[in-house]
């Protein structure tokens, strides 16, 4: 469900002017969700590749404000920062996807 959400927006900012389309911080989320789903890690500098690079940062901090995300420091490079979905948020997304499946009758 979540890869048919972004589809959907890739689609739609083809077919239509971005203008009309964007929503950077629904689009990072639904990147993280799905992420976390096929169990890969998500970097701050990856949140936004066609970006300029300050914009992921600013937006993961404005996300982890809002209590959606949160951020930590990779032990093994401080260069990075992971950023996951909070508990709640996760719930929320499961919850999401799973009434947007039955809606559309998807399994």
């Amino acid at each position: 469900m979540c890869r048919l959400l972004i589809a959907e927006r890739e689609i739609a900012g083809r077919l239509l002017d971005k203008t009309f389309t964007s929503n950077p911080l629904w689009d990072i989320l639904l990147e993280i969700y799905l992420a976390e789903f096929e169990g890969r890690l998500v970097y701050q500098s990856c949140l936004a590749p066609s970006a300029p690079p300050a914009n992921p940062h600013r937006q993961s901090r404005r996300l982890a404000k809002l209590g959606v995300v949160e951020r930590a420091l990779d032990p093994m490079d401080n260069r990075r920062i992971k950023v996951t979905l909070t508990p709640e948020m996760r719930t929320v997304f499961d919850k999401l996807m799973d009434s947007l499946s039955s809606l559309w009758a998807i399994d």
